[in-house]
């Protein structure tokens, strides 16, 4: 997943704030998830989100790449790392998801 981090709120010294970062691991895990399920899912909700900034990402294009560590029937783990325009780490994270069960469909019961 690719953003414009030029759009991205910054703190001052032109860093991209933590929790702009922790907003894109989370967007990517979520996507992931639902790409996974083939389904839309949007009450899959983040019950875990534990990340690390590495380095200070400076406004330009960021891309977080994102992988499933384990996908089960009612909690997904990603693993996602954060890099900037210059493909340097700036975060890497853990994202915990927790998974509704599929609704039932007609006739069955």
């Amino acid at each position: 997943m690719e953003a414009d981090g030029a759009r991205l709120r910054t703190r001052p010294g032109g860093t991209i704030s933590g929790p702009e970062q922790a907003g894109l691991v989370d967007l990517a895990a979520f996507l992931l998830i639902n790409a996974r399920l083939g389904r839309p899912t949007p009450m899959a909700l983040t019950t875990s989100l534990q990340i690390s900034y590495l380095n200070r990402p400076r406004p330009g294009l960021l891309r977080t790449h994102a992988r499933m560590a384990k996908f089960g029937r009612r909690l997904c783990v990603v693993l996602a790392e954060l890099r900037d325009e210059a493909g340097d780490l700036a975060a890497s994270a853990t994202v915990t998801y927790s998974v509704p069960p599929a609704a039932a469909g007609p006739g069955t019961g």
